[in-house]
């Protein structure tokens, strides 16, 4: 391509009318001038008609648009997809999961991957580790169910919102049996006459401890009960001869006691009467002061005995009619 065109030669380069009446002369035109500007039109026309053959076009006097369709074929013909190893022109996509190297993300594409990542880092941060400990879990997605065989059975479902108490079933019969070689053996009822092993077991466990048990002997029943501690207690012939706790009592012979609680007035002892009764006539006065002072301030006794000690200085006993209507 031809460079610029020189300008015209006049003062100013510039194209000027001449002026008949002060003289001024118009610009002359010369060959050279006009030649070049033949010369750089074919030159500019050569270059456009240049274009046109690269997109296969021809000149056509009734088209005025050849040239910016030759610019579009062009480009069109010359596009290249980019890759890793070249520069070139890369297609948007909104897709997030494609595998390919020639597309590029769009701006929805990174916002969505962005949320989902955003989502699943939540989801991670409020997950426990495999080898961690919860701290702020309620309870258990799905309740586990803890089972207890042998000795015991029981189960419960623990969830992890609270603890969990079992009740259990004792599944083991302990007992007076009458073998030693295994345990579980149901158990038998012992009688007056037989004797019976007695087999200690340790629950779940073989026979650890194995002895004689004493037989029942003697007459009449044998009672035999346990407390709410579970002691055993085992006696015979209690119902023979024995006192009732109620109504009249007949014995045949001597009764030694240790004493006898008078219910009938508060629970004094007839031996602290008798005692007193002793001291009182053995002139003992102040042991019988002290044993009576122990009676209250006034009263009287089963025996029919009143004696009044709220005046210190005259104070009074009196016996009853069994003794004479004594009075001191």
């Amino acid at each position: 391509m031809k460079d610029l065109m020189p300008v015209i030669t006049s003062n100013d380069g510039r194209f000027h009318n001449g002026n008949p009446a002060t003289g001024e002369l118009g610009t002359r035109v010369t060959a050279q001038y006009l030649n070049n500007v033949q010369d750089h039109i074919r030159d500019v026309e050569a270059e456009l008609k240049y274009v046109l053959s690269k997109a296969g076009l021809n000149p056509n006097d009734a088209k005025t648009t050849q040239v910016y369709d030759a610019i579009i074929a062009i480009i069109n013909a010359n596009r290249r997809s980019a890759s890793t190893t070249s520069k070139g022109e890369v297609q948007l996509t909104d897709s997030i999961n494609m595998a390919s190297s020639v597309f590029g993300a769009s701006a929805l594409a990174a916002k969505t991957a962005y949320d989902k990542g955003v989502q699943a880092l939540n989801a991670a941060n409020g997950k426990l580790a495999a080898n961690g400990t919860a701290v702020a879990a309620n309870k258990l997605a799905n309740a586990r169910t803890i089972a207890l065989t042998g000795a015991v059975s029981g189960s419960g479902k623990f969830d992890g919102s609270g603890n969990l108490s079992i009740s259990t079933v004792d599944n083991l019969t302990i007992g007076l049996v009458t073998s030693t070689s295994a345990t579980g053996i149901s158990n038998v009822a012992t009688s007056n006459s037989s004797t019976y092993l007695n087999v200690v077991e340790t629950r779940g466990k073989s026979a650890n401890a194995v002895g004689s048990s004493t037989r029942v002997t003697g007459t009449g029943l044998a009672e035999v009960y346990s407390d709410a501690t579970g002691v055993l207690t085992i006696r015979g012939n209690q119902d023979v001869n024995k006192l009732d706790k109620t109504g009249n009592q007949i014995l045949n012979g001597k009764l030694t006691v240790d004493d006898i609680l008078l219910a009938a007035n508060n629970n004094k002892s007839l031996s602290k009467i008798i005692d007193a009764i002793n001291k009182l006539f053995t002139g003992d006065r102040d042991a019988f002061k002290g044993i009576v002072n122990g009676w209250g301030t006034s009263g009287t006794t089963p025996l029919g005995i009143s004696y009044d000690f709220t005046n210190q200085n005259a104070w009074w006993i009196k016996f009853g009619a069994l003794f004479g209507g004594l009075i001191i």
